[in-house]
């Protein structure tokens, strides 16, 4: 099974897409689609955060505006799950949410390992809540 190029980031005037099998990342305008037909005539970047800079650059955006809330793709009473720009997932306590929302400018400096899945992230998640109840 080939993995799925999927779109990371989008803004009015661009997207993003992460592209498994090229390792990488490229980006196009908006509206137009990327697939494993076409992203190999889409500019090309090593890393998310080179892809966002360089598309701003490109579309004339200011980077520092882009700031977008992580998307929640798990939550309780006792925690959150987010998904990443790159496909990775992590967890944040709700007691421990800081003022700092995670964002996909902020994400890099997030504390908490990075799990290949949503349903690793939650196990951990629950995980880690039975060790602190049992000391």
């Amino acid at each position: 099974m080939t993995e799925q190029i999927t779109k990371v980031f989008e803004h009015q005037d661009f997207a993003i897409w992460h592209v498994p099998q090229a390792n990488g990342y490229v980006y196009e305008a908006a509206g137009v689609a990327v697939d494993e037909h076409s992203y190999e005539d889409c500019p090309f970047e090593a890393t998310y955060d080179d892809a966002l800079n360089a598309a701003c650059e490109l579309y004339d955006v200011e980077v520092g505006s882009l700031s977008q809330p992580l998307p929640v793709v798990y939550s309780n009473a006792l925690f959150k799950v987010f998904s990443t720009p790159t496909g990775t997932f992590l967890y944040r306590f709700c007691d421990e949410e800081s003022e700092d929302v995670p964002t996909d400018q902020n994400v890099a400096d997030l504390p908490g390992e990075r799990y290949p899945s949503r349903d690793a992230a939650v196990i951990a998640a629950f995980e880690e809540d039975l060790a602190r109840r049992t000391g």
